[in-house]
């Protein structure tokens, strides 16, 4: 069954409760929400950059109706649909360090917005949405096979509605409801292991492969190195190839004296790899390609 969006008022106002005026619409839109049973959600107003403008996105869509996403059902916000893209709450109180100033956010919302999240119950261990009409054995049958699932979260797959999901405590497993369910879950978890198994084997073959393709390709650079080297008449005697930092080495385990970097020096405005001469006299020349 799937969930259509709706459309919803957003108010936002900052009030002044050290004014008589302000402090008596604080006080009648609190006891409103209230009246409402919604929860409020309090926080400290930040005042980074990004709480900065999220007030300010607030504010210029105070009063204008949003169309609200329904892909997620939370017990106390909403994601609004483009343009605005803002996460709004029924109800939300932003207190100022100035304990007079304090920013009220709500909702005016359709009675669909309030039955959908009666309607629509929620898995307390994955946060799956079931349809009341769909609720079968009332527990979730996303989880039995979680390999991170045990016994003591049983009672998390208890579905209940959105609205109360996160605020009532589920009810552990009957004996009745243990009897059936165990037994799922013991399935459920050896099909989990052996997909896991699987997965495991696949990821191990292509790591193995993914290595021999690292070293024939470290081999391959190697090899054109040393074959350039020898096509300019330059015995690679004391060349290493660093794959990791993408460099030759000139002189690695014995620095080169001047006669052999003389040589070197001749060819190497050519040589097509970034590079390192370690020289006798404790220079080190180095060229980035």
């Amino acid at each position: 069954m799937e969930r259509q969006n709706f459309h919803a008022i957003m108010r936002y106002r900052v009030f002044d409760i050290g004014l008589l005026g302000d402090l008596s619409d604080f006080t009648v839109l609190e006891n409103t929400l209230r009246l409402r049973k919604l929860q409020c959600f309090s926080v400290d107003a930040g005042n980074s950059p990004e709480a900065r403008e999220y007030y300010a996105m607030l504010s210029k869509y105070n009063g204008q109706s949003l169309e609200i996403e329904t892909q997620y059902l939370l017990h106390n916000q909403w994601n609004a649909a483009p343009p605005s893209n803002l996460r709004v709450f029924d109800w939300a109180r932003y207190q100022y360090p100035n304990k007079n100033l304090i920013a009220v956010q709500w909702l005016e919302l359709p009675d669909e917005a309030y039955a959908m999240r009666q309607e629509w119950l929620a898995c307390g261990y994955c946060g799956h949405l079931v349809h009341e009409s769909e609720r079968g054995n009332g527990l979730c049958t996303h989880c039995p096979g979680n390999d991170q699932l045990t016994p003591s979260d049983f009672h998390l797959l208890r579905l209940l509605p959105v609205a109360v999901s996160l605020s009532s405590k589920r009810a552990p497993l009957s004996a009745e409801e243990r009897e059936w369910f165990e037994p799922w879950y013991d399935g459920a978890q050896a099909v989990a292991r052996e997909h896991g198994r699987l997965k495991r084997l696949v990821k191990a073959r292509k790591d193995v492969e993914r290595e021999l393709q690292r070293k024939i390709g470290e081999a391959q650079t190697k090899a054109d190195i040393f074959g350039w080297l020898l096509d300019h008449e330059f015995l690679p005697d004391s060349v290493i190839w660093y794959a990791h930092a993408q460099r030759v080495c000139f002189g690695w385990d014995k620095p080169l004296e001047a006669d052999v970097v003389s040589v070197l020096l001749d060819i190497i405005s050519e040589f097509p790899w970034s590079y390192d001469i370690k020289c006798a006299d404790g220079r080190v020349l180095s060229g980035e390609r």
